[in-house]
């Protein structure tokens, strides 16, 4: 069953043809993988402590748009590898 079943833009594509013709460790992929999920924990857990003004909060906004769009490319990256 697809998690996703929403196109990948072409430059998208690109990105995961490459990715594909790399050679990968798997155990290293899972590892980066889990210390991204470590660190966003440790943001999530600063940011339920510490007040933040207008400014940074904004800020902290853009930056998590940002980091939310790398997170759905690579969902997409996964679902697209696992359903082909």
């Amino acid at each position: 069953m697809s998690i996703l079943n929403v196109p990948l833009p072409e430059s998208d594509a690109e990105i995961l043809t490459q990715m594909v013709e790399r050679q990968t460790d798997l155990h290293a992929l899972l590892q980066k993988v889990r210390l991204c999920r470590l660190k966003l924990g440790a943001v999530l857990n600063r940011l339920e402590m510490d007040k933040l003004n207008p400014d940074e909060l904004k800020l902290m906004e853009e930056r998590t748009d940002e980091v939310s769009n790398d997170i759905r490319i690579l969902v997409e990256t996964i679902q697209w590898l696992m359903d082909r």
